[in-house]
This record gives structure tokens, sequence and C-alpha cells, in this order.
């Protein structure tokens, strides 16, 4: 009837005589195939990352009593599980009736692969490990997709400079399966600190104290440079002497440089005094004495007093002179003070009377040695006769002998002498010679005492 499943089917069969009479009869045939087409659920299958794509020829002993049945994928239904998730996947398997079953195949996706990875090159630090960074991870690979690079920690062999730091990273495929690679980082700081020299500078006497604050700019790429004081060395020479102070500026690490500051120790102030009192002095300036320089002072030490120079104004009494004094320190820095001394003698001569004298007749030449004791502060006086003075009389007379005695610088007393005039010795002479006379004596003549 050209249907299917069912179909009907009219059969005729004639039947004929010999005669050649000939009927026809019917037979119905109902053509309904019900019955299922047969076959075995396929083996059931493992696999790493996902199910395979469908494949009907898994099912491989399809079979229909009414010919050869069709397989077909159906569905994939996931228990909702990972690592493992089990899929259950089904296939039809239809006759040509239309009759089907269906078989199922078990797959089990269970990913039990580690992903793979290299160790990254080692590398070498100067200050301390960079940052972890995933990017240096990279082959890594997974057979079932992307692996996931992490961080997991970074370990010290406890030492320094050089230090070694392994560094793990972690690789992880979607289903947990992880495998570790390295890093070996060598933290060595090879890098000297940097700094400027200090300025120069110049002291009047003294370097002054080291003071590494005068090291402004010390740097270092891993952190802090310590400063500290090395050393002081001396050209040997003196105002000016040049000192050259050293730095050291040091890193962490040890990493050392020098840093030098040039101090030039030259003393341009003068030292300082007073000029000393003004003196008097009767005959001659005193001798040279520092000590009357009281209040000599240096801003670096002690200062030194010399005598100079006296310089008379070529006067006499008074003669004034300056006496200059000169006050000089280590460094010959020098300054002069003067001190005014005045020489005037204002103390007379001294002298005692010479002792009286008798003269008969007349008084002596004056003679000024009498005067035997004349004595002056400043010398010797001079003796000098002045005048004899007669009291008038005569026989007696007295005189008095007056003589000067006097000093250098004019002072002068007077010094008397008495001297008396008193004839007390009877004249001599020889009786003249006798004489005759004729008549009478002659007249008396003097001369005829003749001595």
């Amino acid at each position: 009837d050209g249907n299917s499943n069912p179909e009907e089917i009219i059969r005729t069969y004639s039947v004929t005589d010999g005669a050649g009479n000939s009927i026809n009869v019917t037979q119905t045939i109902t053509i309904n195939d019900t019955t299922n087409p047969t076959a075995s659920n396929p083996s059931p299958i493992s696999t790493q990352c996902s199910s395979p794509a469908p494949d009907i020829t898994v099912v491989t002993d399809e079979a229909d009593n009414c010919g050869t049945p069709t397989v077909a994928f159906v569905s994939d239904v996931s228990d909702g599980n990972s690592n493992p998730e089990e899929i259950t996947r089904t296939y039809s398997v239809t006759d040509g009736a239309g009759n089907s079953i269906n078989v199922t195949q078990t797959i089990t996706i269970n990913d039990t692969t580690n992903p793979t990875a290299s160790n990254p090159a080692a590398i070498n630090a100067q200050c301390a490990a960079p940052t972890p960074d995933v990017t240096v991870v990279t082959d890594e690979a997974d057979n079932c997709g992307t692996a996931t690079v992490a961080f997991v920690n970074d370990v010290s062999d406890g030492n320094s400079n050089p230090e070694e730091i392994t560094r793990t990273y972690s690789v992880t495929d979607g289903a947990g399966n992880s495998i570790n690679v390295t890093q070996t980082i060598t933290i060595n700081d090879t890098t000297d600190p940097t700094a400027s020299n200090p300025a120069a500078i110049t002291a009047q006497c003294a370097a002054p104290a080291p003071d590494i604050t005068v090291v402004t700019d010390e740097a270092d790429n891993c952190g802090t440079a310590t400063v500290a004081f090395v050393s002081d060395v001396s050209d040997g020479n003196s105002n000016p002497e040049e000192i050259t102070r050293t730095y050291s500026v040091t890193d962490g690490a040890g990493n050392s440089i020098n840093v030098t500051q040039t101090i030039t120790i030259n003393d341009t102030t003068d030292p300082t005094a007073s000029n000393p009192t003004a003196i008097n002095a009767q005959c001659a300036a005193p001798a040279p004495d520092v000590t009357v320089v009281t209040d000599e002072a240096d801003n670096c030490g002690t200062a030194t007093i010399a005598f100079v120079s006296d310089v008379s104004d070529g006067n006499s009494n008074p003669e004034e002179i300056t006496r200059t004094y000169s006050v000089t320190d280590g460094a010959g820095n020098s300054i002069n003070v003067t001190q005014t001394i005045t020489i005037n003698d204002t103390t007379d001569p001294t002298a005692s009377n010479p002792a009286a004298i008798n003269a008969q007749c007349s008084a002596p030449a004056p003679d000024i040695t009498v005067v035997t004791d004349e004595a002056d502060n400043c010398g010797t006086p001079t003796v000098a006769f002045v005048s004899d003075v007669s009291d008038g009389n005569s026989n007696p007379e007295e005189i008095i002998r007056t003589y000067s005695v006097t000093d250098g610088a004019g002072n002068s007393i007077n010094v008397t002498q008495t001297i008396t005039i008193n004839d007390t010795t009877n004249p001599t002479a020889s009786n003249p010679a006798a004489i005759n006379a004729q008549c009478a004596a002659p007249t008396p003549d003097v001369t005829v005492v003749t001595d």
C-alpha cells in the first residue's frame, strides 16, 4: 500500500485448471517491524583533557533483525564534577522501522599530566631581588590548555654580598596538576657609592675637628652610604700648611670610595697687645724687659715678645726714648708696640764741704781735688772752682772758697771750704855787717839788711 511499518502487501496467487480456467486468490501480508535493533554499550574510556568528538564507530555490534541499524550521537551529559568529570555519552541505534535503542559510553575526563616549563635563566642583581615576575617563565605548557604561572617563595642562603636567592614559581594547569620551577638570583652589590669631594676650606690656626656632614651628596645604588673620617695628611709646611683630609664613603656591601677635602691652615691674623705704660728714668733707660707687655694675645696660641730697638729723640735731660717691642705669633704675624721712656735726671749730685784749712799768708790756689767724695746717681760729677769770698779782715782773714759739683744733666750743688789767712810766723834776717865810721854813725839805711 506504499506505507511502511506497517506496510500491507496484497499477495495474489492464480489458480488455473487444465482448461485454463483461472481464479486469483489474495493474501494480505502486514510488514510491521516491532523488534528493536540490538547493540552493546561502547567500552568506557578515560581522557586527559576533554571528551573526544562523538564517534559512532565505537558502537561495534549494532544489529537488527530486519537489516542494518543506524547509529547516531544523541547527547553528552556531565556529572558536573571536574577532574575527574564523568560524561555519559548516548548513542541511538535505530533500525529501518524506527525501532530504536540507546547505548551509553562512560567517558572519564581526568587530567593527570603535569604541565611543563623550564627553570628561568639565573640573574644577577646589585641590591635586592627584583619583584617576582611570572613572565620570566617563558615556555610553560600543558597538554590540556594554558598553564598558570604563580610566584611561590624566595629562599635565601643566608649569606650577603653575594647572597643567593632561590625563587620558586609554580606552573599549574586547569586540573590542579602543578610543578615548580626555580630561578637563581644572585644579589651582589659591586657598584661603589658616590660622593663629591667636600669644598676646600681655610682655617687660621688648626684644622677643625673632622665632620662627616661636610660630605653632603653621598649616595648608593642600594641604600644609604656611611661616611667616616679616615686621616689627615699634612704637606709638612707651615703657614700655609695644606692638610689633605680623607673621608671614606662605604655602602652596606662594603664597597667604598674615598673623598678628600683640602684644608689650608694659614694664620693671617696679627697678635694683639697694648703699648706698655710710659715710664720716667733718672739716668738711662732700664734694660729692655719683655714683661712690660702684659696683655699680648693671639688667636692661635701664645705670642712671643722681643725687644726691637730704642730710638732717642736726640735731646738730653729730658731725653725721650721710644722703645719698641715686637709681638709675634707662631705663624710669623707680628705687630710692634712702643713704650715711651723719658730720661730726666732731676737728682743733684752730692759732695761734702772740703775740710777747712789755715794759711799763713794767702789762700792757696783753688784745687778741685779737695772735694773728695763727689758723687752722682747718673755718673761722675764735675767739680769746678766757683769763687773766693773774703770777710774783709786781715790776719786773720777768712775766705769762703766755693766749688760747684755738677752732674751730666746740669744738676749742681756748691760746697764751701773755709780758708783762714793768719800769719803767725816771724820774718827772718841776718845782722848787717859791722862797719866803722870816722866821725859819726851814717844815716840808717834799711838796705843794709839784705836777706
